[in-house]
């Protein structure tokens, strides 16, 4: 049996230090019920909005600001598009649940509930062949011979050598 590390893995983790953080363990009902709408409102055209806009605020990190050529102008653009996209889902399409959200579970479920709209809107950009592909190219750099000891160590449903790469995360 072949070990995958699934690419919505590596997008989870990645929003999950950016956005999840501690607070999804106590999302209730009706923060639940908030981030199902937002999955659902929200269209492929709006979840690149989304990552675009979480991308550009990403590259303002130093650590990260000569990766990318995000312009001022860019940034403007994709802050208004999220500004229309936020009022949007949470004041229309999911108001009723977004009220009932902040009755019961507090301010902080709008947040919760845009974390899970993140991950998704994430995860399907990061199902893209080209994407997929990248992500592979890093198994070219992998030690063969510590992966071949380490599905030693674990047996028989270890890692084969050679086949750690990222793959599509399984439909829904």
């Amino acid at each position: 049996m072949a070990f995958r590390i699934p690419a919505s893995g590596l997008l989870a983790a990645t929003l999950a230090l950016a956005l999840v953080g501690a607070t999804a363990a106590r999302a209730g009902t009706a923060t639940d019920a908030l981030g199902r709408c937002l999955v659902q409102a929200a269209t492929p055209s709006d979840n690149e909005v989304l990552v675009r806009w979480i991308f550009s605020a990403i590259t303002e990190n130093p650590k990260l600001s000569g990766l990318s050529s995000v312009t001022d102008t860019q940034r403007t653009v994709f802050d208004q598009q999220q500004a229309a996209l936020f009022q949007r889902l949470l004041l229309k399409d999911c108001r009723t649940e977004a009220l009932e959200a902040v009755r019961q579970d507090g301010a902080a479920s709008i947040g919760q509930s845009f974390e899970l709209l993140g991950s998704t809107a994430g995860r399907q950009l990061m199902t893209d062949p080209k994407v997929l592909a990248a992500m592979q190219h890093m198994t070219r750099y992998l030690d063969q011979t510590q992966w071949r000891d380490f599905a030693g160590e674990a047996g028989p449903a270890a890692p084969a050598a050679g086949t750690v790469a990222p793959t599509a995360p399984p439909p829904k």
